[in-house]
Order: structure tokens, then sequence, then C-alpha cells
């Protein structure tokens, strides 16, 4: 019985050891000038969610409630020794109405809070590598019919794994799945049907299916660097046509979103919410 006490003893010893290191850690930290100047910054980088925007069929994306996580902001920031608000770390929640809840309407741009613009090509047979060469490490949007599908299957794996994500664009039922299935096996990074068109038998497919729907307003065949500057705006989807005079204004298109301050992103991760 001595000995059960002794180790009763022992192990109370212990677990207030913990308990006095955990707790003197935690004085040292909010005393720390690094936590200091994290708690004093940190309204700046706090994000008030924002709900997504309907108006009868169409959405806009929200914008997600983001607060700086201050532990874990100290934590990173202790690794390099020094203040510096690019390594906050954030907890990001969505907006309580979002796409999610809205399946049934049509993504017509993305939130111009963000500053981003999207680019999606209308792919050819043979388009996908030429694209690719004029783009350098921008990351952009591709559609496909699905009968085209097979015959470029080894550039959209290339496109897949440098970045890049393919939209669906197949209103019928049977030629929807088999393309769903074919991008999925290949880990194509999004779940978004393009429907320019705004058919609402294939926006009730996309929905079945749990895939958001995007149709954007227009789709660029001529003069695409000068229609480009006309209708540049934040949250845009830019629907390209691929032809010659496209492959030779791209790389210049690209510079001049750049140039205005927008950066230029995949649909998905431009609609995102979290």
């Amino acid at each position: 019985m001595k000995k059960f006490f002794e180790y009763i003893g022992l192990l109370s010893l212990v677990c207030f050891s913990f308990f006095l290191t955990d707790k003197t850690a935690s004085v040292v930290q909010e005393v720390d000038d690094l936590m200091i100047q994290i708690k004093s910054h940190q309204e700046e980088y706090n994000q008030k969610g924002e709900n997504a925007t309907v108006k009868e069929k169409y959405i806009v994306p929200g914008l997600p409630n983001r607060s700086v996580n201050t532990l874990k902001s100290y934590q990173e920031m202790k690794k390099v020794g020094v203040y510096d608000s690019n390594y906050f770390v954030y907890d990001i929640k969505k907006p309580s109405d979002n796409l999610d809840n809205h399946l049934d309407k049509y993504i017509v741009s993305g939130n111009p809070k963000k500053r981003m613009v999207s680019i999606i090509f209308l792919v050819k047979e043979g388009s996908i590598k030429s694209i690719l060469d004029k783009i350098g490490d921008k990351k952009v949007s591709f559609v496909i019919p699905n009968y085209n599908f097979q015959n470029q299957i080894s550039d959209i794996e290339f496109a897949i794994g440098e970045g890049n994500e393919f939209l669906i664009e197949d209103s019928k039922e049977q030629s929807y799945l088999n393309t769903k299935q074919k991008l999925e096996t290949l880990k194509n990074p999004t779940k978004v049907c393009y429907n320019i068109a705004q058919d609402d038998n294939y926006l009730s497919l996309c929905k079945k299916n749990k895939y958001y729907s995007v149709a954007p307003t227009k789709v660029i065949t001529k003069t695409p660097l000068t229609t480009t500057k006309e209708i540049l705006a934040p949250g845009l989807f830019l629907t390209f046509e691929v032809n010659n005079q496209l492959l030779e204004e791209l790389p210049n298109i690209i510079s001049y979103i750049e140039s205005r301050g927008y950066q230029i992103k995949p649909l998905s991760e431009h609609i995102k919410e979290d």
C-alpha cells in the first residue's frame, strides 16, 4: 500500500511539472515580442466573411471568414526568428450562404474583391500543348468535349499535372458521366460544368452530381487582346476560342492582365469560398 501511495505521489508530481512547464511556456509566449506584434496587427489581416450574392438564377461567390490563429502564427514566425505577416496562419470558414447552397444557379463571375481573373480555353484537337507553350507558369482552365477527349489524353494528363484544370461541357447524361469519370481518373482538381448556353437541363444534371455550373457571358473569337482590354474587370471569366490570333497574342494578354493588378487563377480557385 505504501508503494501505491508513492506511485500516486510521483505521478501527481510529474503531472504538476508538465502543467507548470506548459503554463510557464504560455506566459513566456505572451510576453515575447513576436506574440505582442502578432496580436497588435492581427485585426488588419482578419477578414469578415461575405455571403454569396444571388440574383434570380445567377450567383457570385462569397468570401470566407478569415481570422489569424495567433498561436500557430507565433510558432511559424518563431522558426524564422522575425515578425513577418507572410507567416500568418489563418482559421478559415465558408460563409453561411455559399455556392453549395445554390447548385441550381449559374456562376457568372468570381468575387470582385479577390481581384482575380480566370482564363478559359475552348479546346480544339491539338491545341492544348500550343496553349501551354504560351502561358508559361500561369494556371488556366480548359473546356473539352467528350468526343475530342481520347485523342488528347496525354496532353490533358500533362496539363493537369502542371496545375491546370478541365471543365465539363457535356449536356447529355451518358456523355457527361463518361467525361466526368475520365477526368476523375486523371485526378482533375475541379468539379465545374461549363454551361455558356444556360441550358437548364444541363444545370440540373450538374446539380445532381454536385458540380458547380459556370456560365461566362461571352466567348472571345476575334481580336482577343483588344477585347480583353475593353472588358477586363475583377472577377472576370475570360473565355477564348483557340485560333492562331489568340496564340500569337496570348503572352501579351497575360502581361496586360497582370499589369492591371490582377492575379490569373484557375476557375476552381477563383470561385473558392474557403
